[in-house]
């Protein structure tokens, strides 16, 4: 087990590959490698110190990530510092930091993305879009749901229209993965109303028997995620065949329950 020494630390980044104390070896896509000290990335991460301690790891496979954000990984347990973080390779070192449990980095991983990705120069639909995806995969791949609140709670206090964005982010309604189904409820909140605003712009301009399963069954799985599942998933369905269908034939009917 590594000594208990406070991280993070100035270790010196001069000695990053060094022949002498490089005894572990962080493998990058391409046979790129990184010669590092494992006592270095020990004292800054119980789950490599627990690799090279006990399981006796002498390398690591990094080809999941890009080589700028292992090299400001890596660099970042040297210094105690993330001057190389940058909005392109966040995501890869948030996911380093979370996977190699660097609780101190997954801090500045936050304060990042608060200060450089939730600052909007333009609010621009991109700006917010690159936001928002980020705070997704973070909660959906790694759990870290604060960063959806974050996003959640910066558009509001910006002012930002949910409608204008939801309207564009969920234009393709048949393609959004549930992950992005799952956003598009974060950021609606308590307003179902914007959800079911955006399914029926969509099914209006798409109405296309083709599309009309996929579209069926994300709206379903709206409903069941609204608490609903006090009613049968066959009603669910009944009901939401029959909306979607009226609307496809531009034929309004009244619909129970939705």
């Amino acid at each position: 087990m590594a000594p208990k020494i406070r991280v993070p630390a100035n270790f010196g980044i001069e000695h990053i590959n060094s022949e002498v104390h490089g005894n572990l070896l962080l493998k990058l896509k391409d046979g790129q490698e990184i010669k590092t000290n494992s006592m270095i990335m020990s004292l800054n991460s119980p789950v490599i110190d627990n690799l090279t301690t006990n399981m006796f790891q002498s390398t690591l496979e990094m080809d999941d990530f890009t080589k700028q954000a292992v090299d400001c990984f890596v660099e970042a347990m040297y210094s105690g510092e993330v001057d190389k973080l940058e909005k392109g390779i966040f995501e890869d070192v948030n996911k380093m930091a979370h996977v190699f449990d660097v609780s101190w980095l997954t801090k500045r991983c936050i304060t990042f993305y608060k200060t450089n990705v939730l600052q909007f120069e333009n609010n621009s639909y991109d700006e917010i879009l690159f936001a928002c995806e980020i705070a997704s995969r973070a909660h959906y791949i790694l759990k870290q749901s604060y960063y959806v609140r974050l996003f959640v709670r910066n558009i509001a206090a910006r002012e930002i229209s949910k409608p204008i964005f939801l309207q564009r982010y969920m234009a393709d309604f048949s393609e959004l993965s549930k992950r992005q189904i799952d956003m598009s409820l974060a950021v609606a909140g308590n307003d179902y109303n914007l959800v079911v605003t955006s399914l029926i712009s969509h099914v209006a301009k798409t109405p296309s028997a083709k599309n009309l399963t996929k579209i069926l069954f994300t709206s379903c799985r709206i409903l069941m995620s609204k608490n609903l599942a006090r009613i049968p998933l066959s009603t669910i369905m009944r009901r939401s065949i029959f909306w979607l269908k009226s609307l496809m034939y531009q034929n309004p009917v009244k619909s129970k329950g939705l």
